[in-house]
């Protein structure tokens, strides 16, 4: 399963854990991520707390590298989006594309983004 950025968010801004969406997930989940949200982590990451924090939240998950061929399908999918007038940030589109190209589900917040099926291609 590829975790969306603002489900690690969520957990690092909740004082009860378990009322996280991250702390739900079943433990035997196998945890992936791309690494725009790696990106997005670090962005916010502007204390040597918070620099520990997102280090210790990656530490048990596999990071999906962004690759030529994501970065493809992340074009063919925002391009498509563009096409039937749904707005998406690009790097939304961008993990999306990682999950889909890796034949994945998501979690995410953000159910309105991820929920209809992109004609993209997976590996």
């Amino acid at each position: 399963m590829v975790i969306d950025t603002n489900i690690f968010i969520e957990y690092l801004r909740k004082l009860d854990k378990s009322k996280t969406s991250l702390a739900q997930l079943p433990p035997t989940t196998v945890l992936h991520v791309s690494s725009i949200t790696v990106f997005e982590l670090y962005v916010g990451a502007n204390t040597p707390e918070r620099v520990e924090m997102a280090e210790s939240i990656l530490q048990n998950v596999i990071v999906l590298p962004f690759s030529n061929e994501i970065a493809q399908a992340a074009g063919l999918l925002y391009d498509y989006l563009q096409r039937i007038g749904q707005k998406l940030e690009f790097r939304d589109v961008m993990i999306a594309a990682t999950a889909i190209y890796h034949n994945l589900p998501i979690k995410t917040l953000n159910f309105k983004h991820f929920v209809k099926p992109y004609p993209i291609p997976t590996k």
